[in-house]
C-alpha cells in the first residue's frame, strides 16, 4: 500500500496539483530554525535548521531524495552529521541522495546550514555579485524559503519530464530524463497516460521507445503522439491534465509519477502574439513577490493568493510579470488553475552594486543558474514567456554587454524552445521582441497625444514592463507620480490603439484605494477585452478626471443644437465569437433621450473604428452624458459613461437624426 502523502497546511487552502509521486512533505515547525518554509525569505546572515525525519516503512528497496524547492542563497547539507551537498543560488531546486542514510522505518537526522547573499561565492571580496542575487543583496534575506520534500524512487526514475504541447502540430511530447541508480543495466520504456483533471474529456496514453541504461547512467527520452483533440488551455478556461509516466522493465512498474499540464501553445508572427492561433494582446502588471513597496506581502501568501488572483482578474488585467526573481511554485499552481498568464523573470536584477562584478564570473554562473529555474517552471502552461534579464544594459548597473545578455536568453531556450524570451528594459538586446522601459521619462507623465507612440513599435512584439512610475520616495516627483496613476487608465488606451502587445506597467496596487476608484475604473476599462472607446474623448488626457491631484476635472463641452461627431473605437480581445454589438445611449441630466446599435464583426486580437454622429441639444449649461456599451451574445461585455457639458447654443439642423453608428 503507497505511504499515505502528506502536505503542509498551507498548500492544502490550494486547489494544488497531484502529489508529484510518493512523498512527504517537511514543511512546518523545525526543532532548530523555525518555520519552514518562510516564502520570501528571513533576514539572516547565517542560520542553522535541523530536524529529524522519519522514512515510511514502505519505502524498501527506493531511491530515497530530499527536494528543496529554494534555499538562499549558499547551503550545506548533512545526514546524521555527514556532510552530504553543497549548493550555491537561490530559488532553484536541487536535490539530496540520502539512500544511505535514510532506512525504511527509521528515522535520520537532517540539518541545514544556510549562508545569507553577503557571502563567497555569492559576493566577490567588493561584496559585488556573482550569481543572480535580484532585488534581495542589500535586504540580507535568505534561509529555507521554498517547500521540502522527502520523495521516493524507484531503481530506474524519472528524474525530470518536460512536457510540449503543439497546437499546429496537434501532438503532445514528453523528454522524460531517466536515471539508473542500480548496479546493474536495465532496459526499460515510459508508459504515459494524460487525462483530464476536472474528470471528463478527451485521454491520451503513449509509450516511448526501449531505452537501455547503464549503471549510474542518466539519459533522456522523447515520446511523442499524436493528439487531435485535445481540451485546450486558455485564460478564460484553463482546462488541465494529469500525465501520470510509469517507468517499465517486461510488464513490472519501477517508478511512477504525475504531472499537471495545459495544452496550448503560444508563439510570434511577426510584431505580434499567438495563443492557439489566435492573436492576443498582453496588457497587465507587476509585481514583486514580498514587496513591501507597492503591495503588501500578505496578498501573495498560499492562504490569500487565490483570491488576490481574482481581484487582479477582475481588473481585466491579462498578464503578470514577476520582477526582481522567480516565485514559489504555488503562486504558478494557481495562476494555471485560473488563467493568469505569466512572464517568469530571471534574478538579474540592475542594481549598482554590479559596477563591481566580475561580469564574466557573473555571466557564466547566471547560465549555470538558469537550467534548473527553467526546468522547475517549464511545465506551467500559465507562463506565456521567459525574461532573462532587467536592465541590465544600463550604465549604473555596469553596463553588461547586450551581445552577452543575448547568450543568457539563448541558454534559456536551450531548455525551454517553447516560448518566447524577452530583456526587459534592455532595448538594445537582439531578440525577439522588444521591452522598453519608461518611454515618456523615469517619474514624469505622459506628453501630448496618447496615440503618439506608434513610432516605437517595431516588426517585433512591442511593449514595456515599466511604464508609468507611479511611487516615489522623491518628494520633488511625487506630484508626477501621483497624476501618473490617474494616466495609467488613459494612456494605456493609445498604446493599445497604436499596437503595442506586451505592456506591464505597475498597476495593481492602487486599484482597492477609495481615493483612486475613478482612476481604477478608468484602468479596469482601458484593459476590458471587448471595449468601445471615444477617441477623441480619450485623447483629452486628464483633464476630465483631475484638476492638479483633485479629483473632479473638467468635462468638455459641446455646442449646442447642431450634430457632433466622434470616433469609437471598438476591440475584441476575447478567444472566440467575432460578433459584436456596440451601443450609445445619450442622457440629458442623467435621463435618456436617444439609443442606437449596430452589430459587427470584429476579428479576434483585432479593433475597427466606428463613425458616430449625434445631435446635441439645444439646452445650454446642461449635463450631458454619452454612454458606451458592448454585448457578445446578448451578454454585456462593457459599460463606459462620458461626461459632457452643453455650452454654445445654436439653432438645430432640421431633421437631423439624435444618434448614429456609421458602418
Amino acid at each position: 500500500m503507497r505511504q499515505a502523502l502528506l502536505f503542509c497546511l498551507a498548500a492544502a487552502a490550494l486547489a494544488a496539483p497531484p502529489p508529484l509521486r510518493e512523498q512527504v512533505s517537511l514543511n512546518g515547525e523545525w526543532d532548530q530554525g523555525g518555520r519552514v518554509p518562510v516564502y520570501e525569505g528571513q533576514t539572516i546572515d547565517v542560520k542553522t535548521y535541523q530536524r529529524e525525519v522519519a522514512v515510511p516503512a514502505g519505502w524498501k528497496g527506493k531511491t530515497i531524495k530530499l527536494d528543496f524547492e529554494n534555499v538562499a542563497f549558499i547551503a550545506e547539507v548533512f545526514v546524521n552529521g555527514e556532510h552530504a551537498l553543497h549548493h550555491v543560488g537561490a530559488w532553484n531546486p536541487f536535490a539530496v541522495d540520502v539512500t544511505k542514510w535514510a532506512k525504511p522505518g527509521a528515522r535520520f537526522t537532517l540539518r541545514v546550514e544556510v549562508k545569507g547573499p553577503k557571502h563567497p561565492p555569492i559576493v566577490n571580496e567588493h561584496g559585488a555579485p556573482h550569481w543572480p542575487v535580484g532585488g534581495w543583496l542589500n535586504r540580507s534575506l535568505g534561509g529555507i524559503a521554498g517547500d521540502v520534500w522527502l520523495r521516493a524512487y524507484g531503481p530506474v526514475h524519472i528524474e525530470d519530464a518536460f512536457i510540449r504541447t503543439s497546437f499546429r502540430k496537434r501532438t503532445l511530447a514528453v523528454d522524460y530524463t531517466l536515471r539508473n541508480s542500480g548496479a546493474a543495466s536495465r532496459t526499460v520504456t515510459v508508459a504515459g497516460e494524460a487525462v483530464p483533471a476536472a474528470g471528463q474529456g478527451s485521454r491520451k496514453s503513449f509509450t516511448s521507445k526501449p531505452l537501455t541504461l547503464a549503471p549510474g547512467e542518466t539519459r533522456t527520452v522523447t515520446a511523442e503522439a499524436p493528439w487531435s483533440d485535445p481540451e485546450l488551455w486558455w485564460p478564460d478556461r484553463p482546462a488541465l491534465y494529469h500525465l501520470t509516466s510509469r517507468v517499465l522493465e517486461g510488464g513490472a512498474e519501477l517508478d511512477r509519477e504525475t504531472r499537471r499540464f495545459g495544452f496550448r501553445e503560444i508563439w510570434i508572427e511577426g510584431n505580434q502574439f499567438r495563443f492557439n492561433g489566435v492573436r492576443i494582446n498582453l496588457y497587465g502588471d507587476y509585481q514583486v513577490f514580498g514587496d513591501t513597496w507597492y503591495t503588501q506581502p500578505v496578498i501573495h501568501q498560499p492562504e490569500n493568493w487565490p483570491a488576490t488572483v481574482d481581484r487582479i482578474k477582475a481588473m481585466n488585467i491579462r498578464v503578470l510579470r514577476w520582477h526582481h526573481n522567480p516565485v514559489p511554485q504555488y503562486l504558478l499552481d494557481v495562476t494555471d488553475e485560473k488563467g493568469l498568464l505569466i512572464c517568469d523573470e530571471a534574478a538579474n536584477y540592475a542594481r549598482n552594486y554590479h559596477q563591481k562584478s566580475d561580469q564574466a564570473a557573473y555571466l557564466a554562473n547566471t547560465h549555470r543558474w538558469i537550467e534548473p529555474w527553467v526546468k522547475a517552471d517549464r511545465n506551467h502552461p500559465s507562463i506565456y514567456m521567459w525574461n532573462a534579464t532587467n536592465e541590465m544594459a544600463y550604465k549604473f548597473a555596469g553596463a553588461f554587454d547586450p551581445g552577452e545578455l543575448r547568450k543568457l536568453g539563448e541558454t534559456i531556450a536551450r531548455f525551454d524552445p517553447t516560448r518566447p524570451v524577452g530583456y526587459d528594459g534592455d532595448y538594445l538586446v537582439d531578440g525577439e521582441m522588444i521591452d522598453y522601459h519608461y518611454p515618456e521619462g523615469y517619474n514624469k507623465e505622459p506628453i501630448g497625444s496618447i496615440y503618439g507612440w506608434a513610432h516605437l513599435v517595431q516588426n517585433k512584439p512591442t511593449g514595456g514592463g515599466e511604464m508609468l512610475h507611479t511611487r516615489s520616495p522623491l518628494p520633488e516627483v511625487q506630484f508626477a507620480v501621483e497624476r501618473n496613476i490617474w494616466w495609467l487608465g488613459i494612456w494605456l488606451r493609445g498604446l493599445r490603439y497604436t499596437g503595442w502587445t506586451n505592456v506591464k506597467p505597475a498597476c495593481f496596487w492602487f486599484t482597492d484605494k477609495e481615493k483612486y476608484a475613478i482612476a481604477a475604473e478608468n484602468l479596469r476599462n482601458a484593459y476590458a477585452p471587448v471595449a468601445l472607446f471615444d477617441k477623441e474623448y480619450d485623447d483629452l488626457g486628464l483633464s476630465p478626471y483631475v484638476d492638479g491631484l483633485k479629483p473632479g476635472g473638467s468635462p468638455p463641452p459641446l455646442i449646442g443644437g447642431v450634430a457632433a461627431s466622434r470616433t469609437l473605437i471598438l476591440y475584441n480581445d476575447e478567444f472566440r465569437d467575432t460578433a459584436v454589438r456596440a451601443e450609445v445611449e445619450l442622457r440629458l441630466e442623467g435621463k435618456e433621450f436617444a439609443r442606437a446599435s449596430a452589430s459587427y464583426n470584429v476579428p479576434l486580437g483585432e479593433r475597427r473604428e466606428i463613425p458616430l454622429r449625434f445631435a446635441v441639444p439645444p439646452e445650454n449649461g446642461r449635463r450631458f452624458e454619452m454612454v458606451l456599451r458592448t454585448f457578445k451574445g446578448g451578454e454585456k461585455k462593457f459599460e463606459e459613461t462620458r461626461h459632457f457639458r452643453i455650452a454654445t447654443i445654436r439653432d438645430p439642423a432640421p431633421g437631423q437624426p439624435w444618434v448614429e453608428l456609421g458602418r
